[in-house]
């Protein structure tokens, strides 16, 4: 449906959803990985960018825009400084944080 949900881990109640486009289909997409969650971001990949999200409540920190579906999850190098991550243009990218 092209949102991102989190969820209480003990009661299961919604937190927040967080919209990063149009839902899944064979020419667009909405939410295109699993989340990675890092010091308090959510980071994931969606139709067009890879977006940085609060962990805390959803709020966009901030998006890097690739022009194709980020499909790839997140990964972090060993000391959490760096985030890589690959995308339907055929690039890896990578990103300090």
């Amino acid at each position: 449906d092209g949102y991102v949900y989190a969820f209480n881990g003990s009661s299961g109640n919604q937190l927040w959803r967080t919209r990063l486009g149009p839902a899944v289909g064979l020419s667009s997409g909405g939410v295109g990985s699993t989340p990675r969650v890092r010091n308090g971001q959510v980071f994931v990949g969606g139709p067009t960018a890879l977006f940085a999200l609060s962990a805390e409540t959803g709020d966009i920190i901030w998006k890097y825009e690739i022009g194709s579906m980020v499909g790839s999850s997140p990964v972090l190098s060993e000391d959490g400084g760096t985030l890589f991550v690959g995308a339907e243009d055929g690039f890896l990218y990578s990103f300090s944080i």
